[in-house]
């Protein structure tokens, strides 16, 4: 009968199997696996390290990818393998596919290393990216989330006042959106209130928050949105180019309009530049007035005040303005004049030449 005697003094041959990994960012560690082969022999070993960057990828890992390991590995005798554990590190930020190297060096022990004796880690930002798509469904605004849709995904959401404002221009409470496992898409249920006013369009903000792990937030988590106003309040202007006061009296100053009698309309007014003074010479300096629906003319006073200082007449401009949008200006500024009041003279008292 033949027999066979295996030589087990042999150091045998040492290399990686296989010589290419791919990780997800949030495994924590990659464990690559050497092989012997051909040998079967104790008191074996071989160096191992990190320090190699992949030379030829645009994408090279660096120590806040991974961290560096660097040591010996020792086969026992019949021992065919051994591993060699990195540990990789997860960040917030959402990153390209990122790649390192392991090398094998100096074997001992009468092994050799005819290769593969360099393995390449290959770093995957697999993890769940949430965030606006700036798509809607209606005006519900759609949400996705990019990456591995294995597991289920919860990411909660607020809205902020801009010059919307909650319960009068849109409804939307804090909630939480859930993705369920191999589910990508999901909206938040925004609600839009109508109005007949004239206001122009009005922003709001909704941010995304709180994604459960191993989520998290990309880029587009936080987004402005807009109320575009399909109410018009028509035309409106000064009434008169050139309004005139005088000193210790008021005056009615007219604002009017032309079309969009259907909405509601505000319309500021602003006193300044000029000759006269705010708050010395007349007041207010600054004030609105709103249309309620088929308004046409809407008035306010400005009063001129009474000073001892006999000066020559003195004028202020008055300017209107709307929000963007909202109306169309038509004669936006007019002139206050306002004069000094005639002298009193006491009967029986001489006027001087």
């Amino acid at each position: 009968a033949p027999v066979t005697i295996t030589n087990t003094d042999l150091g045998g041959q040492i290399s990686f199997a296989p010589a290419t990994y791919l990780v997800a960012e949030s495994a924590g560690s990659v464990t690559l696996v050497v092989r012997r082969t051909g040998g079967l022999a104790g008191n074996v070993s071989v160096g191992f390290t990190t320090d190699v960057i992949v030379p030829a990828s645009p994408n090279r890992a660096t120590s806040d990818d991974f961290t560096a390991v660097k040591g010996r590995l020792t086969f026992g005798f019949g021992n065919t393998s051994a591993t060699i554990v990195v540990p990789i590190m997860r960040d917030d930020g959402i990153e390209p596919t990122e790649s390192f190297q392991v090398k094998l060096f100096d074997a001992q022990g009468g092994a050799t290393l005819p290769g593969p004796s360099v393995a390449t880690v290959t770093i995957a930002d697999l993890d769940p990216v949430v965030q606006f798509s700036g798509k809607f469904l209606g005006n519900f605004p759609q949400v996705v989330r990019t990456g591995s849709l294995a597991t289920p995904v919860t990411v909660g959401y607020v809205a902020t006042d801009g010059s919307a404002v909650a319960g009068s221009d849109y409804v939307l409470a804090e909630g939480t959106l859930t993705f369920k496992p191999n589910v990508a898409v999901q909206y938040i249920p925004l609600t839009i209130i109508g109005d007949n006013i004239a206001e122009g369009s009005e922003t709001f903000t909704i941010a995304l928050r709180n994604p459960s792990a191993p989520a998290r937030l990309g880029p587009a988590s936080v987004r402005e949105f807009m109320i575009a106003d399909n109410d018009f309040g028509g035309t409106v202007g000064f009434e008169a180019t050139l309004y005139s006061v005088i000193e210790g009296g008021t005056v009615d100053v007219a604002i009017v309009r032309t079309g969009g009698a259907g909405t509601v309309l505000t319309v500021q007014w602003q006193a300044g530049p000029g000759s006269a003074t705010p708050g010395v010479d007349f007041t207010p300096a600054s004030g609105s007035v709103t249309f309620s629906p088929n308004e046409r003319r809407k008035t306010f006073t400005i009063s001129a005040l009474t000073d001892a200082i006999a000066e020559e007449g003195e004028s202020v401009d008055l300017t209107l303005s709307v929000p963007v949008g909202a109306a169309t200006l038509g004669r936006a500024k007019t002139t206050l004049s306002i004069r000094d009041a005639p002298p009193v003279v006491e009967e029986g008292s001489r006027r001087a030449p």
